[in-house]
């Protein structure tokens, strides 16, 4: 393994820092025009999987921004988003973009939706930002530098109940990986204390960072869907693990307090490796 003098670490610490000053002005911005939108009415401009799974007009307009703030400061780095096409980088950096996660809370006027922005260098983690405008919470962190909340350090404390803990999880739109998560959740209860089902990955994965939640974990998700969220929970003391389907692409993620045992979680059947 290379070992980096220290000044080379400084200029790493300087980089990720302006990757992550960077990302939080453009999760501000995204997560105003999200807000002043959802405000004004929410409009439905597509369907993707199926009739549940929608795109607001919203969706798209603010993952525009994000990716003209981002590319108008880098234009040499790559940007996967959920809803537009993917901008090939031009070095070895890509932004990972959900511009509102937590979609059909926004539908529906819940304020449970969030603006989720992560930089990867190489399948490494850099920075990651979350913002939900209609909750006033910004959550933060780079590699090494710890996580926050509205600019106050955040680090999880144990569980309170770590043999009994209490779960998160979100479901997939296709009606037969539904019902399989639903038979997991099941054979799950004698297991978990209870289960929280909020309908936005990237926040519940700040919550397990909060100790708001002890577990989070699921099968039917993407990278911009947990991106940001990996890169906050594990700078705040977290144990996370995620992998990719080559088939289906779904992401496969699991985010825990540290002190849930790896015999506990894996008796709720997410069978997940260290991977990023």
């Amino acid at each position: 393994m290379e070992h980096l003098s220290e000044a080379q670490l400084a200029v790493d610490d300087v980089e990720a820092d302006q990757l992550l000053e960077l990302a939080v002005d453009a999760a501000r911005r995204g997560g105003g025009l999200a807000e002043s939108a959802r405000r004004a009415g929410v409009d439905v401009a597509a369907t993707k999987t199926n009739d549940l799974d929608v795109v607001t007009r919203a969706d798209i307009e603010v993952e525009n921004l994000i990716r003209e703030t981002i590319l108008a400061q880098r234009p040499q780095d790559g940007f996967l988003g959920e809803e537009t096409d993917e901008v090939p980088g031009h070095d070895d950096l890509t932004w990972l973009v959900d511009p509102i996660d937590g979609t059909v809370n926004y539908l529906y006027g819940d304020p449970g939706y969030a603006v989720s922005i992560a930089a990867y260098r190489r399948g490494t983690p850099l920075v990651g930002v979350v913002y939900g405008p209609a909750l006033d919470e910004l959550w933060a962190a780079r590699s090494g530098g710890g996580a926050t909340l509205n600019g106050l350090p955040v680090r999880t404390a144990g569980s309170v109940s770590p043999a009994q803990p209490l779960l998160a999880t979100v479901f997939d739109y296709d009606p037969t990986a539904r019902v399989r998560q639903m038979r997991r959740l099941a054979d799950s209860a004698v297991v978990i204390r209870d289960v929280r089902v909020s309908g936005s990955t990237a926040l519940d994965l700040c919550r397990v960072a909060a100790g708001r939640v002890d577990v989070f974990c699921t099968d039917s998700v993407h990278w911009w869907d947990v991106g940001a969220g990996i890169v906050i929970a594990r700078e705040a003391g977290c144990q996370a693990w995620a992998r990719q389907d080559p088939v289906s692409r779904h992401v496969s993620c699991v985010v825990s307090n540290p002190t849930v045992s790896e015999s506990v979680l894996s008796s709720l059947g997410y069978a997940v490796v260290p991977s990023c």
